[in-house]
């Protein structure tokens, strides 16, 4: 159904208060009231959530839809901490950091900067994104989806904003890009062609105009969280727990919360189609 704008209802408002208060000369009839009302009414200017890629039907980063039809960054908060998408129960470089299951929502997608109450309590990251939408993955998805890196993430007026992915490194800004699995592979050792394991877990990556740059090449992702989110000074992104089993910064990809819809959110990718 659609809603009538607030310039509909001030135009109706005008137009029935000329109509009860003339007393003489042409008086507003019911038809051209309602003639008004039906050329100023428009749907409403939000794409349905599907469509923009975000939970709450509004996308901020990425926001030219017909260029950016398949990624979006969908500004907002979350509380159960983490963005790994590896499945609980295999080895960390923290042993005693709890890993939380990222991958489903977990308030039902009521998430967003466009809510009523858009601070995120009970939500994981991927409650941000639409249903047919995920959290991206990192680098390697986001290769093909977009040529240009993260250019167009934003506009050069646009406040500070991180849209990050699930991509994380093995230290030293190194993203785990490739298909080792050796002992080095440890979150720590800031060697290269590791591959996004479980034991990956230091620091995360994405696109924005926020953020510490990226040391090394990690595909088209340009921004980090830098160690326990010092990259991203004066925000509401936090990385370290409350004990002290990350506080050597190897494990941000399994504490990471936002604890208000400023300064960006993730990127959400559409789900593949399948046959």
């Amino acid at each position: 159904m659609h809603h009538m704008t607030r310039r509909a209802v001030l135009t109706l408002v005008v137009a029935l208060t000329a109509l009860h208060c003339t007393a003489s000369g042409p008086s507003v009839t019911r038809i051209q009231v309602l003639t008004t009302v039906a050329q100023t009414t428009t749907p409403s200017a939000t794409p349905r959530a599907n469509e923009s890629g975000c939970a709450d039907g509004t996308r901020e980063g990425f926001r030219n839809v017909a260029q950016f039809a398949a990624v979006a960054g969908c500004a907002g908060a979350w509380s159960v901490p983490g963005l790994h998408g590896s499945p609980q129960g295999q080895p960390t470089p923290c042993p005693g950091v709890r890993v939380h299951d990222t991958t489903r929502p977990r308030c039902a997608r009521n998430a967003g900067n466009s809510l009523r109450d858009p601070f995120g309590q009970g939500c994981a990251a991927s409650d941000l994104c639409a249903e047919g939408w995920h959290v991206c993955e990192g680098a390697v998805e986001l290769t093909a989806l977009l040529p240009s890196g993260c250019a167009g993430v934003l506009e050069s007026n646009d406040p500070p904003a991180l849209f990050l992915t699930r991509q994380s490194s093995n230290g030293c800004g190194v993203c785990a890009l490739g298909q080792r699995l050796d002992d080095d592979c440890d979150s720590a050792r800031c060697t290269a062609r590791c591959m996004p394991t479980a034991r990956i877990a230091n620091d995360l990556f994405g696109c924005g105009n926020f953020g510490a740059s990226v040391p090394t090449s990690c595909g088209p992702l340009d921004r980090s969280t830098a160690n326990l989110c010092e990259g991203l000074p004066g925000s509401p992104w936090r990385c370290d727990a409350p004990g002290p089993e990350d506080d050597q910064g190897l494990c941000e990809a399994y504490t990471i919360t936002k604890e208000s819809p400023t300064h960006g959110g993730v990127l959400c990718c559409r789900d593949r189609e399948t046959s």
